[in-house]
């Protein structure tokens, strides 16, 4: 008589487990490969997202005598590294590392450098007034990147994640506009047909960031008008200006910066970046281009390039009045490029 558990010794069947996953992971690409696909036809475009990591990466990316770029989202839409390193040439081209940050003071990253005792290279600061002279401190959203630097060169976890991240391939379907919480956001309101959403997708965003962290703005991806209205009611009510003492007091920390950089051999290049219509107006009403930019001047040993003064730049335009699109910051970066390349030959020649 058979025991009652004589069929657990039978055999189960044989399973060609490299086949199966050979097959999901043919399935995979072939759904990946579709929504990426889809993305693009929507009009999206491979994108990484702006976090601390990947400003700690490109940091880390930087040769003690290499250049970096400080300052606001002016700079990472403006200054394109690639066109740099091809502008300015070298064996090989070595474009600018692009560090800076959206409406955050540049000081505390000028610092900085001014402290990192191995750095000789040159600094070139996107110098905005209404930013760097706007009394509730913004200094403090770069102090949060700098710490996060910190954390990276410190815990290995940190450095492991934010590399391997940045070593990912940049495909659409990593585009921040279509991360899982924002598509299931977005597809709900399109199923409630709520804030009139006639497509399952999102729209395609007219800005995206690349690895190098340079934002261009594809401005016929959206409405310039409607953009360039809300930048003009914040700069309206931005902030205050800091006081006499207080400018006086980051004059004098810029300088110090400055002296530091220079001592040992590397050097400051501060430009003011295209500003256009209605965005120059209120930023030369609350900021004075005489009491800011002509201060700075007359008081850094550092170079100083005040784009208004090129002819080439007043033919271009910031759509945003802040911003310049996507093609203009190509000719634009060249003739910057030229510039820092020229002013620091000059002067270390």
């Amino acid at each position: 008589m058979r025991s009652s558990i004589s069929s657990s010794n039978q055999r189960l069947p044989d399973i060609a487990w490299g086949r199966v996953w050979l097959g999901a992971l043919a399935v995979a690409v072939v759904c990946l490969g579709g929504w990426e696909w889809t993305l693009r036809s929507a009009g999206f475009v491979p994108s990484v997202e702006d976090d601390l990591q990947a400003w700690a990466v490109n940091r880390d990316r930087l040769d003690h005598n290499g250049t970096v770029l400080l300052g606001s989202s002016r700079a990472m839409a403006d200054i394109d590294p690639r066109e740099w390193a091809r502008a300015v040439g070298g064996r090989p081209p070595r474009p600018p590392i692009q560090l800076a940050i959206t409406s955050g003071s540049v000081l505390p990253m000028l610092e900085h450098f001014a402290e990192d005792r191995s750095f000789t290279g040159v600094v070139v600061v996107d110098f905005v007034p209404r930013i760097e002279f706007d009394a509730r401190g913004l200094g403090s959203r770069a102090e949060g990147y700098l710490l996060s630097y910190d954390l990276y060169r410190t815990k290995p976890s940190e450095y492991t994640e934010a590399n391997l991240r940045h070593l990912m391939p940049v495909v659409a379907w990593r585009s921040p506009a279509v991360a899982p919480e924002k598509m299931i956001e977005h597809v709900v309101g399109w199923l409630r047909n709520e804030g009139g959403h006639a497509d399952p997708l999102p729209e395609a965003p007219y800005s995206h960031l690349r690895k190098d962290r340079f934002r261009p703005q594809d401005f016929s991806k959206t409405d310039a008008d409607a953009r360039l209205q809300r930048q003009y009611e914040f700069i309206s009510t931005q902030g205050r200006p800091t006081s006499q003492a207080e400018t006086t007091e980051i004059f004098r920390r810029v300088q110090t910066a400055v002296t530091a950089i220079h001592a040992r051999g590397g050097r400051v290049v501060f430009a003011l970046l295209p500003r256009c219509g209605a965005i120059r107006q209120v930023e030369e009403e609350r900021y004075p281009k005489s009491v800011y930019w002509d201060r700075l001047v007359a008081n850094t040993s550092a170079q100083t390039i005040d784009t208004d003064s090129i002819p080439a730049v007043g033919q271009l335009t910031c759509p945003d009045g802040s911003h310049l699109d996507k093609h203009d910051a190509e000719v634009f970066t060249r003739i910057l490029a030229l510039a820092v390349d020229s002013a620091v030959s000059a002067e270390r020649h």
